[in-house]
């Protein structure tokens, strides 16, 4: 089982404001390890790691997941329909 890993950061959102924002995340140790690992192999923070991954998780299209369909065996009708006297037992 994965344990969770508490990491704040801080992120300058606006360049044209000049602010940042302080935001806490939760992570599970594997993602965090991972995360670690690239920004040091990039020689980056793992501040610019964490931003660009979620640049990039947003800036691509969400695509719809295809319809559900259930399939099912023998024909659609007659429906069955039961009432709890079907049930007990003599």
């Amino acid at each position: 089982m994965l344990r969770s890993a508490s990491l704040s950061f801080d992120h300058v959102v606006s360049r044209r404001y000049g602010h940042g924002v302080r935001v806490t995340l939760t992570l599970d140790d594997e993602l965090l390890r991972v995360a670690r690992t690239r920004a040091h192999e990039q020689g980056v923070s793992l501040d610019e790691v964490l931003v660009a991954a979620l640049r990039d998780a947003l800036r691509s299209e969400m695509r719809p997941h295809p319809a559900f369909t259930m399939i099912t065996f023998g024909p659609a009708e007659p429906k069955v329909a039961h009432e709890p006297g079907d049930f007990v037992l003599d």
